[in-house]
């Protein structure tokens, strides 16, 4: 006989599981990022940029500004005393002296008016200085928002190429290691063929002694079943008419209680069932005979009237009670008979003993032998009675 196979990876398995291991070490190291320190720095400068305040004096373009002025102002004071000297044969006096200080002041006043211009001129630099770092930030965010997108697609396509491969060893796995299974299979299904061969052979020269034997017996036994069977089922219908009369006595019973209770009515007022009542009705019809005739009962208690109940369920409810009824004597009865123990070979099995248990033919020839297995068993209605209270304990000896 050949030995039991052994699983060996092929060489698709191998190569899979090589590819896996290629694509699994291509894995991309953690982000990196070029632009990080460049981003913090900017951001430092936005967030911590002082608030934009102006000083004149200390703004060098105010300062030519006022050189320019005061120059101006010098000059026009002396160009107005001048003027104002010759006028009195050049002598100075007091009215050029004036004259000359006013056109000074008027060049000082030209100096201030230039003041709001210079502010708004050095508010507007601060604002473009800005925007410029604004700018900066932005241009460098989405550079690094373009360079994590790239990283990301690399991380994407090893992720891909992983699942791509680690399918593809899966399924030459699977494939090898199932037609592994196969052929272990076929190993077990060759070797018990094998064997029940060999067994074959066995039973084959004993069946043939015990099968004459067996057709007269079981002959008898369904001669003897059949006899049984009729007198069980007269019994049967005896008791089913008797449980008829007692059901319909038992009815009457209820009708009559409920008449002498002086209403068919409801506790609420009304004969008319609830709709939870209805379906639960419905529900108990569905589960078992036993359950709706309970809660028939309950309702006809509860001060309902019997004949509207009864009609109620079959017209609106569609439920059928004597069918159910009917239903439930039969299974009572097939339940009767499967508690008993068999009489017969072919009962023992129906009923779930081994189909290992001896045939009448077999009991036969172990009895007139002798055998201990059997000795201090009266008849095979014994040995059946026997086996079946074993099987029903947990424990069974067949033979």
């Amino acid at each position: 006989m050949a030995s039991k196979p052994t699983y060996t990876a092929s060489a698709d398995v191998l190569a899979a599981k090589q590819a896996l291991a290629n694509a699994e070490s291509s894995k991309p190291a953690a982000y990196q990022s070029n632009y990080n320190d460049t981003i913090n720095s900017l951001l430092d400068n936005i967030l911590n940029k002082e608030k934009f305040s102006y000083d004149f004096n200390a703004d060098p373009i105010y300062q030519q500004y006022k050189d320019k002025y005061t120059q101006q102002g010098k000059q026009a004071m002396a160009d107005t005393v001048s003027q104002a000297a010759s006028l009195t044969g050049g002598y100075g006096n007091s009215y050029g002296v004036t004259a000359g200080s006013q056109a000074y002041q008027q060049s000082l006043q030209n100096l201030n008016d230039v003041i709001p211009e210079l502010y708004n001129t050095a508010l507007s630099k601060y604002q473009m200085d800005t925007q410029d770092q604004y700018n900066q930030l932005s241009a460098v965010g989405t550079q690094e928002d373009r360079e994590y997108g790239q990283y990301r697609d690399t991380v994407g396509d090893y992720q891909s190429d992983r699942s791509y491969y680690l399918n593809k060893y899966d399924t030459y796995y699977n494939q090898d290691y199932g037609q592994y299974r196969d052929n272990v299979s076929d190993f077990y299904t060759d070797r018990n063929f094998d064997y029940q061969q060999s067994r074959d052979s066995v039973s084959d020269s004993q069946y043939a002694e015990q099968l004459a034997l067996q057709k007269a017996q079981d002959a008898s036994n369904l001669a003897y079943n059949q006899s049984r069977d009729s007198v069980s089922d007269s019994q049967w219908q005896q008791q089913f008419n008797y449980q008829k009369e007692q059901d319909a006595a038992s009815l009457a019973l209820q009708k009559a209680k409920a008449a002498s209770s002086g209403s068919s009515k409801s506790s609420n007022g009304t004969d008319k069932l609830t709709s939870t009542q209805s379906s639960t009705l419905k529900a108990k019809a569905n589960s078992s005979y036993t359950e709706l005739e309970s809660y028939l009962s309950t309702l006809i208690d509860s001060g309902y009237d019997a004949d509207y109940l009864y009609n109620y369920a079959e017209t609106q409810l569609g439920i059928d009670i004597e069918a159910l009824a009917t239903d439930a004597a039969k299974q009572a009865k097939e339940e009767s008979k499967s508690s008993s123990a068999p009489t017969t070979y072919n009962e023992a099995i129906e009923k779930g003993l081994s189909e290992n248990i001896l045939t009448n033919a077999q009991f036969s020839v172990l009895k007139l032998n002798g055998a201990a297995s059997v000795d201090n068993i009266n008849s095979y209605k014994d040995y059946l009675a026997l086996m079946y209270q074993n099987s029903k304990k947990g424990v069974f000896n067949n033979k």
